[in-house]
């Protein structure tokens, strides 16, 4: 399970990624997103230079869910400022959006 992550009710007709908010932000960056039906879902927080900085999965209900990142990396340390990338990857497709963190 995608620790953090809400459900709303009714699926939509499409995959979709929503851009983070806040954005920039120096505390935690929620992102809203969107599948068609149920599904496993994996979320990776890249750097620039495309290395995983995060990654979290598991199984979602289709429909409106939104995920939050508080800034950490995979060891549970601070990420630093700077510019990543929210990827969104399913069965359906894969979604991307920038984000920008601040210290």
């Amino acid at each position: 399970m995608i620790p953090g992550a809400g459900v709303e009710i009714g699926a939509p007709p499409a995959l979709s990624l929503a851009r983070p908010f806040p954005d920039p932000s120096g505390g935690t960056t929620q992102v809203r997103f969107s599948l068609p039906e149920p599904g496993r879902v994996r979320f990776e927080i890249l750097d620039l230079q495309g290395r995983r900085v995060r990654q979290a999965e598991g199984q979602l209900p289709g429909g409106t869910h939104t995920w939050g990142w508080a800034g950490d990396d995979s060891a549970g340390l601070r990420a630093g400022a700077g510019v990543y990338f929210v990827r969104l990857v399913t069965r359906w497709g894969t979604r991307t959006q920038r984000l920008v963190r601040l210290q």
